[in-house]
């Protein structure tokens, strides 16, 4: 029986390492894996080395991700991506940089990548090959705020930040017209493809070919590459299908590692309880009671802090609800209406001071969506438009937001500016009321 288990998770971890090297990662061998569950030294490299393969197209802006030799530079770029993801286990943030210790709890976060970010289906999605014509919308983002970046520097450096500022803006603005030129070339191009290709697709519901099938089209030499990468693309996805059928028996056998993780940390936990127990039993010294006094002490002093601490919050909470319902009282007495109309004042007010809140909690950023989008041609007629499908989004939609985010955008910006011409102004005049003294004559 437990061969046929070995034989079993043998094959769940030798699906993993297919699928892996499909998607162009230098899998490590079924034993490093195993070697992980003991916690063993020789296969802790090999795991990093992995983990450091799969973060880096995922991060591939970071300056420490296009270094492959040094493995500590390796080791501090996985750190820093565990701890961007929120995994929170003290001891793999303790191992030491060079790769000789901690494989269990490499294996461990591994498996935590996998069930938190889906960090397979996300390579997947990234290497996938893409023959239709596809944009990314990024609809989001933060606004600026008195705290931001260009007023501090204004307010601290002055006329200097200003004209800085103004420098940066005029910048900012060449390149987004440049930007905003060459998509419109692009969209032209694409409009025209669309548009002359009109019926030529398989798909009814597409109608158009793309620029990737056009280009198919007119070099048939490029169709023996597609299809070697179509095979390619079926062969990884087939991989994938195996790993999801055998991905509960995976599971399973790091359940049994988490246990030998727990069991090795009791028993060094017995350990130190019993170091600890047998070091008591040494004669203590003068410094080591007067340390605990002191100690002892600090902690008294805390405790009344704290209990003084906790009374004056209570007594400012009661005066500010007496204070409240006293104004409430009045206001009552000056507008005297009937129950239904103050109840219905009522939930009006609650229901404004719940949007407000809720503004406040998103501080007016609205979500960011990142997603990739295939650009369909869609004609419009004078009664209707063609119904939009789950999933699908409307140029006309998208345009309408982006000009809402232009006017805050705008607004914002005025904003801004208005507080920087009250800054100069402020600067002037301080400069208006100085004296200055002509030099002496010699």
């Amino acid at each position: 029986m437990q061969r046929e288990a070995n034989v079993k998770l043998k094959e769940v971890i030798s699906s993993l390492c297919k699928l892996l090297a499909g998607l162009g990662v230098e899998a490590p061998s079924p034993e490093t894996f195993r070697r992980g569950k003991f916690n063993r030294r020789d296969g802790t490299a090999d795991l990093w080395k992995l983990l450091y393969s799969l973060l880096k197209p995922l991060h591939q802006d970071c300056p420490c991700a296009s270094n492959k030799a040094n493995l500590a530079l390796q080791v501090d770029f996985v750190k820093s991506v565990l701890l961007h993801y929120g995994y929170g286990v003290r001891e793999l943030y303790q191992l030491p940089a060079d790769g000789s210790e901690g494989s269990r709890e490499l294996l461990l976060a591994l498996s935590w990548l996998f069930h938190r970010i889906n960090l397979l289906e996300q390579l997947l999605n990234k290497t996938r090959l893409s023959l239709g014509d596809e944009t990314t919308l990024c609809v989001g983002g933060t606004p600026l705020v008195e705290g931001s970046l260009g007023l501090s520097a204004v307010q601290g450096g002055g006329v200097g930040g200003a004209r800085y500022l103004e420098w940066l803006q005029g910048q900012l603005r060449f390149h987004w017209r440049a930007l905003h030129a060459a998509q419109e070339e692009k969209a032209a191009l694409l409009y025209k493809i669309h548009t002359y290709t009109k019926g030529c697709h398989s798909n009814p519901s597409i109608s158009h070919l793309s620029v990737a099938e056009t280009s198919l089209i007119k070099s048939p030499r490029q169709q023996s590459r597609m299809l070697m990468l179509l095979e390619c693309e079926i062969t990884l996805l087939e991989s994938y299908l195996e790993w999801k059928r055998l991905e509960p028996l995976y599971w399973h056998w790091m359940e049994s590692v988490l246990d030998a993780r727990l069991a090795d940390d009791s028993q060094e936990v017995l350990i130190a309880n019993t170091i600890a127990m047998a070091s008591g039993f040494k004669r203590k010294d003068k410094d080591s009671c007067q340390r605990n006094q002191s100690m002892k002490r600090e902690m008294d002093r805390l405790s009344k802090e704290l209990l003084q601490l906790k009374w004056g919050l209570q007594g400012e909470a009661s005066a500010k609800r007496a204070s409240w319902c006293k104004r409430v009282e009045h206001k009552e007495q000056d507008i005297p209406l009937d129950p239904q109309e103050f109840g219905a004042i009522a939930l009006k007010l609650h229901d404004r001071v719940g949007q407000k809140l809720s503004a406040l909690r998103c501080n007016n950023v609205k979500p960011a969506t990142n997603t990739a989008y295939r650009l369909l041609l869609r004609e419009t007629t004078k009664q209707k438009t063609l119904p939009v499908h789950a999933g699908e989004t409307e140029a006309s939609q998208v345009i309408n937001e982006l000009k809402e985010m232009e006017s805050d955008l705008l607004s914002e910006l005025t904003k801004l500016r208005s507080d920087c011409k009250d800054e100069m102004l402020e600067m002037m005049a301080g400069v208006d009321g100085m004296i200055f003294i002509p030099p002496l004559k010699r």
